[in-house]
Order: structure tokens, then sequence, then C-alpha cells
């Protein structure tokens, strides 16, 4: 059992236990005392860039943040980030946290999310609708735009099977494969047929209205969602840092998620018509592959568009770490780690890595090590 708390505005609640393979849950939920945080220290980077200038007006304000952070400063790219102790729930620092930023393939925790609260709610159970067959349609194989789980019209997986599909290699074709399967099943449950021809695109619109809610209903009140993947489009997926880390929080509670979240490949068998062929998947999310600092990536959730703003790349993560010290008496804290708005997808990593060697005191004056691999879909 994983125990989490959630932000300070959401009840503190301990985790439940499923198994992955099943989906039965083992326990249940319990409120927990909150425990009160440090006080955040939250600001613009410009704010922390005039700190290292001696002939800033803020230079000598004690009203500002410690200088330290101006050293984390320099090290990013990020135009916001945010770092949230899972211990305490609280923001212990970060920069533009409330602003409304393009959240990318970040969507897809949302979306994961929202299949899990549409099974709660049906009758077969999340442990059948987890093993259900479900096959892919023309439409949503179509989706190669961006990253894509190679997806072909026909293709029959479970349910498990997509979401690993969606969250693994960001699968577009596969968050919407998901997203007409259950966009359908609320639509027959509100007694409402799909009679247009675009049958597909109906489904899955409900199916985002459903995220939607879902995240109004959490209190994340800053998301503005338009499809189920976050590739861009006429209007962008967008949250702020501090709604990001909330929903983070909440899938920490699901243990499916945290298995998913933090597998580096997975492998399965995929039927279409008598055809069958194996199908491998690697996460995108390069920190999982560790560094020679000690600093362990649980899991994490990446996202890229590219031509926003002046960026060639807008890149994007939350990702959950820890650091275990040799000679220890227990692990230290762990860390939620956001980034919005990196300047390439190699950065959003060396930004998320930089942020964690600050936040366990590892900050030194030369660049953070690297993933082992960079993978560049």
């Amino acid at each position: 059992v994983v125990v989490v708390t959630w932000l300070s505005r959401v009840p503190a609640m301990t985790t439940v236990a499923m198994a992955t393979t099943t989906g039965e849950l083992v326990a249940g939920l319990a409120p927990v005392p909150a425990v009160p945080g440090p006080t955040p220290v939250i600001v613009s980077l410009d704010q922390i860039r005039q700190l290292r200038s001696p002939t800033s007006e803020t230079a000598t304000n004690e009203a500002h943040p410690p200088a330290e952070l101006a050293e984390l400063a320099e090290m990013v790219s990020a135009r916001a980030f945010g770092i949230v102790s899972v211990t305490t729930g609280e923001m212990v620092a970060g920069s533009a946290v409330e602003e409304v930023l393009h959240i990318a393939s970040i969507t897809k925790v949302l979306t994961f999310l929202t299949v899990f609260e549409a099974m709660k709610g049906d009758s077969s159970g999340v442990a059948t609708l987890l093993k259900r067959a479900v096959r892919v349609s023309s439409a949503a194989a179509a989706v190669k735009q961006g990253t894509h789980a190679s997806l072909r019209a026909g293709d029959t997986l479970t349910v498990l099977e997509l979401l690993y599909a969606m969250m693994l290699p960001s699968g577009n074709d596969a968050a919407t494969a998901l997203a007409e399967t259950f966009g359908k099943r609320m639509l027959a449950s509100e007694s409402r047929a799909v009679l247009s021809a675009d049958g597909a695109g109906v489904a899955v619109a409900r199916f985002v209205k459903a995220m939607a809610t879902f995240a109004k209903r959490q209190g994340l009140t800053s998301f503005r969602v338009h499809d189920p993947h976050g590739m861009r489009g006429s209007r962008n997926n967008k949250a702020n840092v501090r709604d990001l880390a909330s929903l983070t929080q909440l899938a920490m509670r699901n243990p499916v998620f945290v298995e998913i979240y933090g597998t580096k490949r997975y492998r399965c068998s995929v039927k279409n018509l008598a055809v069958v062929r194996s199908i491998s998947w690697r996460n995108t999310n390069d920190m999982l592959w560790g560094s020679s600092d000690g600093i362990e990536c649980v899991g994490g959730k990446t996202g890229w568009i590219p031509n926003v703003g002046d960026q060639k790349v807008w890149g994007s993560l939350t990702a959950v770490v820890s650091r275990n010290v040799e000679g220890a008496s227990k692990p230290a804290d762990r860390y939620i780690i956001v980034v919005l708005g990196c300047s390439s997808r190699k950065r959003r990593f060396i930004d998320s890595r930089a942020i964690a060697r600050w936040v366990y005191g590892l900050v030194s004056s030369e660049e953070p090590p690297e993933a082992t691999a960079i993978y560049e879909p």
C-alpha cells in the first residue's frame, strides 16, 4: 500500500490496493490527518534571476525568496515548474504555478483517471472491464500525428493493454480508442444512441466532457480540455502547475496507474482477424533509466508540442522522484516535479533532474547528469 496525501485543498486520504492483473480492490479509502508542510516559495523566474544582480533593487529585499533559488533558475528552461512533497502534499517551491499553459500529453493522466471513474460506475466492475477486449476503430487508428502506439484498424486489445499503449509510448491512437469505448458506454447508459455518421467523434466528445467534469469535481479548476490526448490542434489542452501536481497526487492513489507509470517497457500480443502480432512499447520518460546521483524516478508522463509561441518545441513532464542515501535509516522524501514549457524534449528531463538535485541538496555548477538514453519519438 502506498500512502500519499492530497494538496491542502483536497482532503488527505490513504491509498487503495488493487491487484494489477485482476483489478480487484484489496483495501478501501480512509481519511488521514493532514501534515502541515513548509511555507511555499512561489515566484517568477525573473524575480529569482534578479537576485543574482548586485545592482537589482530586489537583491536585498527580504520579501523575495532566498538567493539559493537563483541557482535553480539558471539550470532550467521551463516556463513554469513546481515541487510538491508527497509526504506533506505541500508545494515546496515553484515558479508561475498558477499560470495556465499547454500540457500536451500530460492530458493522458486525466484520461487514465476518467477511464477508471467510468469503470467504477459500471455494473460490470473494474476487474472485468480491465480484461474486456476493445476493437480499434479506423478513426482511432488514423490518429498518427505526434506520438502513437502503432495501432491498426481492427486490432483487438484489452482495456488494460490500451492503458499501457496510451501511457508508455504516449499513444494518441490508444487514447482515442479508450475515449471512443468509454464515451459510447456513457452514451448508452444515458439512453443516447450514437446515430450520426461520426459516431466515434460523438463518443469522444462525450468522454472529453466527462474528463472536464472529473477535473472540476476534484477542484482542478484550471483545466481546459478539448481532446483525450493533448495533441496540438485548433484548441489546446491547458492547466497550471499546481493542478497538475494535484492530479498526479490523485493518480498515485491508483495502484494500476502506479504500476504503468513506472514501467519501462511492455509487450503484448495484438490480434487482428486471424493475424496475431507481438508489439512492444517503450516508456517515453527517460528519467526511469536512472542516473549516477542516486535519484530514482518512480514514474512520469511526458508531453511535447511543436512550435508553441516562440519555441520550436514546448516540452512538459510530471514525475515522482525519490532518493536513497547509503547508510540512511529511511529513504528521503518523495517529490512530485512538474515542468511546463521546456525548450526541447531533451530539456524536460534535464530540467526535471536539475530540480530534483536542487530539492535533495545536490546542486552544483555543473550540468546535471542525463539519463542513459534520450528517446526522441
